[in-house]
């Protein structure tokens, strides 16, 4: 909705303007270390969440990570066959 839009800090009126995961990746081969990345932008406040299941309730793991962060590392060693990813954005007080 436009409201989600304007607290994630994009256009409404522009379909080409979404907030979502740029990049996602795995630190190495050998490793279950992930980096998540998202353009940032200015006066919002971001938050990485993670759960084994869809439908499950996500955890967040990174606390309260204030602009200019566009990137988190999970440096927990997860194990499980999936994992799942979600960033959450709010307005800066």
């Amino acid at each position: 909705d436009n409201l989600t839009e304007y607290i994630s800090g994009h256009n409404p009126r522009d379909a080409a303007s979404v907030f979502k995961i740029n990049n996602f990746y795995n630190l190495s081969p050998t490793s279950s270390r992930y980096v998540v990345t998202w353009s940032a932008v200015t006066g919002r406040v971001y938050g990485v969440n993670w759960s084994d299941q869809l439908n499950n309730t996500f955890t967040n793991i990174s606390g309260d990570l204030p602009y200019p962060s566009g990137s988190y590392t999970d440096t927990v060693e997860r194990i499980g066959p999936q994992q799942f990813y979600r960033i959450d954005v709010q307005l800066q007080p």
